[in-house]
């Protein structure tokens, strides 16, 4: 469904002459924008979009885009729209929303921000910057819109510089503003994209990745369907944790939301939730019947091991396999107990 009063922007930036170049932070942004327009219900003309074609040369690093007066461009831009699309029914205000996706190199200076480094940033000019909780912070005082979504797949590592928020107008007193900010990962670590087993043509940096998995409905909540800030903050976090558990540098995002004031992203009917392909491997030596329940301890159905291993399509949650035989007795690894996240597993008992 389309939310003529959603906007968003989008910047992904892959070349940075003065720092290191990236691989996937173009392609995020893309897919981001994928979602946005399609499942996202944003308008396309509601779309600002910067993303610079990483074979494009400069001739200096002062010559490098996208730069920081590009993105306060695109902002205002938006700004202007929304204010003239409220302005013969300022009640409509109510339905307004704003995204604000960025991939790139970044940095921090606290545990509360996460600064996207611009294509013209370097080691003497750290602030050329978007500090993604200042911007939040200025559209919480400014109203412009009622709800704001920031998303950050960059590095958060500690960097002294300037950060500084936009100049924009503040509105007249609309109301109460909610918000959701999400970064790639926690202040002082890096967010890295996959370096192996992944086509370059198709790597999708881990926050990102889980990002859009939760978005697209793997994030739905088991009884109501409903993708919100809340659903969406626990998948994400659990599933990079999952992505990049046996990687050189785990990542864990940090998400910043508001319990009491959810946001909703979508509904989805419970029949489309993702289902896995789980096989339960028992003990060579284990006979017997076996029950599995779910994490609100409901038993979904029982299983003769005599028979061999146990295929089952699981949605992505906390399981416990017990054996009927022997109850309150343990006799598998973990205690019987097990996670699906995102993939199809094979579970050894």
């Amino acid at each position: 469904m389309s939310n003529p009063l959603h906007y968003a922007l989008v910047v992904g930036i892959n070349r940075y002459p003065g720092i290191s170049d990236l691989n996937s932070s173009l392609r995020d942004a893309d897919a981001f924008y994928d979602w946005l327009i399609g499942a996202g219900g944003v308008p396309t003309t509601n779309v600002q979009r910067i993303q610079i074609p990483a074979n494009l040369t400069f001739p200096t690093i002062y010559d490098a885009r996208p730069s920081r007066d590009e993105v306060n461009s695109a902002l205002r831009k938006i700004n202007a729209a929304v204010k003239a699309a409220i302005k013969p029914r300022p009640l409509d205000w109510q339905a307004t929303r704003l995204y604000i996706y960025v991939s790139g190199h970044g940095i921090a200076p606290d545990g509360a921000e996460a600064a996207l480094l611009m294509a013209n940033a370097g080691p003497d000019a750290w602030g050329e910057n978007i500090p993604c909780a200042a911007y939040l912070r200025r559209y919480e005082k400014c109203q412009y819109f009622r709800e704001v979504v920031v998303f950050a797949d960059c590095c958060r590592l500690r960097q002294a510089a300037e950060f500084s928020s936009p100049t924009f107008d503040t509105q007249s007193i609309m109301g109460r503003v909610d918000t959701f900010l999400g970064f790639a990962t926690q202040l002082g670590d890096a967010a890295y994209e996959p370096s192996e087993g992944v086509s370059p043509d198709e790597a999708r940096s881990f926050f990102t990745q889980a990002l859009l998995e939760g978005l697209n409905g793997a994030a739905a909540d088991r009884t109501s369907g409903e993708i919100n800030t809340l659903t969406l903050a626990k998948y994400t976090t659990e599933r990079v944790k999952v992505l990049t558990n046996k990687k050189r540098y785990p990542q864990v995002p940090k998400m910043l939301i508001d319990p009491a004031q959810p946001i909703v992203f979508g509904n989805i009917k419970l029949e489309a939730i993702p289902k896995r392909n789980v096989t339960i491997l028992f003990p060579l030596d284990f006979k017997g019947q076996v029950a599995l329940f779910d994490a609100k301890l409901q038993q979904l159905g029982t299983h003769n091991a005599d028979h061999g291993n146990w295929p089952l399509l699981l949605e992505d949650g906390l399981y416990e396999v017990r054996s009927l035989n022997a109850p309150g007795v343990i006799l598998f690894r973990g205690g019987g107990l097990f996670r699906i996240l995102g993939v199809d597993r094979d579970v050894q008992m």
